[in-house]
């Protein structure tokens, strides 16, 4: 008999036979990237585990259809053009989710993974969270380590996303723990290391990370052969961020090419994942003071990306903001202000006021109106940003701190000196309990903060400072 069509073949045969409207196109691209590789891997353990071949195949069935679903009600057949926000098709898809499939619980948690992914990419990290606590709940009804799994790397993504990295490694760590003991698809242990590694780079842990990345890139040898090499391009980028994290620019920059080389080859030049390297290249050659070289990156990730996805998508708009900042960092301000400027507009039309996007794209705005001399401007736009902050991650916290201490900067600008010290002090301590990177960023945020006391003379203040808050400390004041 002949073999029943697998899931990957019926997604590319339904696509090729639907044109995709403009207006739905970044919701359905994301769709298909991340429900591609969670198909995907249904058929393969399907196929490789005889003993569950016909559930798990079964479980891939009820899957495909609710994806296949979930891509009609984007808009695929029937928008006719329209433009149609992300948030009505997952908030649709989350609903349904809860009231069908009751006979199924590994496909609803599966699907809840997806349906947690896409909300994440789509920067609605609290409904991601949410439906990925839904996935667990579910799979307790009928537990497999496989999708298990799907579900801790998921929630990983999320807690990454939300700067929560101590609760990012530990998810997927479990993750990886269960592949190492044989009860998972081994394809998986890559994504788990490189969002280890990440999570261990972002809080200094950098042995830990090479340690990881290491693994990583073992874990993608191995699937070389099958994937073309898009795996290790993914990882080889991460590599790339850790060494820039570590403050090794020029070897970031280098391992980013390696890693877009790999990605552009297995999966395309306009795919996703192609894009979020280029836009990271774009911000390590920033670093490394290459600027022309950032610009001509940063423009053709936006370029790219308002292709594929849309001018609306996030990461688009991502795009969007970073080469406005190149434009700036090359002199060419006037034109890098109202590229900024539309790309939050874009977003608040897009999500609440309070959400951590709004805040990395006004601060994005102030920093190039600040460059235009339009200073009052520039601080409205950072005291909006630092309120997001402050509200979401408290006054210890690097963003917070970051946008007090540029309000400061202008108030000094602006001959405000006693408003510019009471914000200096506050940008100093919230590095200083917690919000430093490295005990560098510390010390100079002090030794501005003291350099502005010394042209008043208020050596009592000097004295108070120094007496509060010594540099010979650990940051956060040695407590672990």
């Amino acid at each position: 008999t002949a073999r029943p069509p697998t899931v990957g073949y019926r997604v590319s045969r339904f696509v090729r036979r639907n044109r995709v409207p403009v207006g739905a196109g970044a919701v359905i691209t994301v769709i298909l990237v991340v429900a591609g590789v969670l198909l995907v891997r249904s058929e393969a353990r399907a196929e490789a585990e005889a003993a569950r071949a016909e559930a798990e195949a079964e479980t891939a069935n009820v899957v495909t259809d609710f994806v296949f679903d979930l891509l009609s009600a984007a808009g695929l057949e029937e928008s006719n053009g329209r433009e149609i926000p992300v948030g009505e098709v997952m908030d649709s898809a989350a609903a349904r989710l809860r009231t069908e499939l009751g006979a199924a619980p590994v496909a609803r948690a599966r699907l809840a993974g997806l349906i947690g992914q896409v909300y994440n990419q789509f920067g609605e990290h609290v409904f991601a969270d949410s439906m990925v606590a839904y996935g667990r709940e579910v799979l307790a009804e009928a537990p497999t380590e496989a999708t298990l799994v799907d579900l801790l790397i998921a929630e990983s993504y999320v807690a990454e996303a939300l700067s929560d990295y101590p609760r990012a490694i530990a998810k997927a760590d479990s993750a990886r723990a269960i592949i190492d003991a044989g009860e998972a698809d081994p394809v998986n242990l890559s994504l788990a290391m490189e969002i280890v590694a990440l999570g261990r780079g972002n809080l200094g842990e950098f042995d830990e990370a090479v340690v990881a990345i290491r693994r990583a890139v073992a874990a993608d040898s191995v699937t070389m052969e099958e994937d073309g090499g898009a795996r290790l391009g993914q990882t080889l980028s991460v590599l790339g961020q850790l060494e820039g994290l570590r403050g090794n620019i020029d070897e970031a920059v280098r391992w980013m090419e390696e890693g877009l080389k790999w990605t552009s080859r297995s999966l395309g030049e306009d795919d996703i994942r192609s894009h979020e390297i280029r836009i990271a290249l774009g911000t390590a050659l920033v670093n490394a003071g290459r600027n022309e070289e950032a610009v001509v990156w940063s423009e053709q990730a936006l370029d790219g990306t308002r292709g594929t996805l849309g001018p609306g998508h996030p990461l688009t708009l991502s795009a969007q903001t970073l080469h406005a900042l190149n434009l700036g960092r090359v002199g060419r301000v006037d034109e890098a202000l109202p590229l900024a400027e539309e790309a939050l507009r874009l977003r608040r039309d897009q999500v609440d006021p309070g959400h951590p996007d709004i805040g990395y794209a006004l601060n994005s705005a102030a920093t190039l109106a600040q460059a235009t001399g339009d200073l009052d401007r520039a601080y409205d736009y950072f005291e909006e940003a630092h309120g997001i902050f402050q509200n979401l991650l408290g006054d210890d916290n690097a963003a917070t701190a970051t946008m007090i201490g540029r309000m400061a900067r202008i108030n000094l600008a602006r001959g405000d000196t006693l408003a510019a010290l009471t914000q200096l002090e506050a940008s100093a301590a919230g590095f200083y309990n917690g919000g430093a990177p490295n005990p560098e960023t510390v010390a100079t945020m002090f030794d501005e903060l003291i350099t502005v006391l010394e042209a008043r003379g208020a050596t009592a203040e000097i004295e108070r400072i120094r007496r509060e808050y010594p540099l010979d400390e650990p940051a956060g004041g040695g407590e672990g």
